[in-house]
C-alpha cells in the first residue's frame, strides 16, 4: 500500500505580465519570482503537477492523458 501524504499546505502560482510568482497560501509570503518565462511554461507547470499527482495512484490515466484520450 502506498503511503499517504500527511499535513496541510497551500500555495498560489500566478502568471502575470509574462512572469510567474509562487506565493505561500497561508501568509502570502512570496516564495519565488520568475520575471520572464517562456511561452508554454504555464501549461508545462500544470502538466508536471498533474503528473506528480496522477502517476502513483492512477498510471492508466497517465497513459490516457498522453494519448489525448482524457
Amino acid at each position: 500500500m502506498q503511503h499517504i501524504e500527511r499535513g496541510a499546505a497551500s500555495l498560489r502560482i500566478e502568471l502575470r505580465d509574462g512572469g510567474v510568482q509562487i506565493i505561500h497560501g497561508t501568509d502570502g509570503t512570496v516564495l519565488n519570482t520568475f520575471p520572464k518565462v517562456a511561452e508554454g511554461t504555464w501549461s508545462r507547470m500544470f502538466d508536471a503537477i498533474e503528473g506528480a499527482l496522477l502517476e502513483g495512484e492512477y498510471p492508466f490515466l497517465m497513459e490516457m492523458l498522453e494519448k489525448g484520450e482524457v
